[in-house]
């Protein structure tokens, strides 16, 4: 049988890799729009929000409110360990991603300035002859 205190543990450590994905997710999102630094600054104080809700909660959850010490070094282990691994790809392969759409976005512009340069200088040698 597992000790409850272990099982808090491991519900400590899940909890920091699920934060720890959930604030990759809102740095991609902020990322792809291009958010300015006053909406990033929002979303940021808001995940310390949700982060210290969900702290609260588990302190709650684990023995009616009393905090302890190792599961603040758990949760954050956990948000450590999927921070270095799966966040940080995704956040790289956001990047890649966005820059790919740039030089997207840039070949269609070329494209089109291309398009109606020649198309006005068609317009122009209509109106010599």
């Amino acid at each position: 049988m597992i000790l409850p205190d272990a099982r808090l543990l491991v519900l400590a450590f899940w909890l920091g890799a699920a934060l720890a994905l959930l604030y990759a997710a809102v740095s991609a999102f902020s990322l792809l729009l291009s958010l300015g630094k006053c909406t990033v600054f929002i979303l940021d104080v808001l995940f310390c929000a949700v982060c210290g809700a969900c702290t609260f909660l588990l302190a709650l959850a684990g023995t009616n409110g009393q905090p302890r010490l190792f599961w603040l070094v758990f949760e954050a282990a956990g948000y450590y360990c999927m921070h270095i691994t799966l966040a940080r790809l995704m956040l790289l392969s956001v990047q890649k991603l966005r820059a790919a759409f740039r030089s997207l976005r840039g070949k269609i512009r070329k494209m089109g300035c291309a398009h109606r340069t020649f198309r006005k200088s068609s317009e122009k040698t209509e109106k010599k002859t």
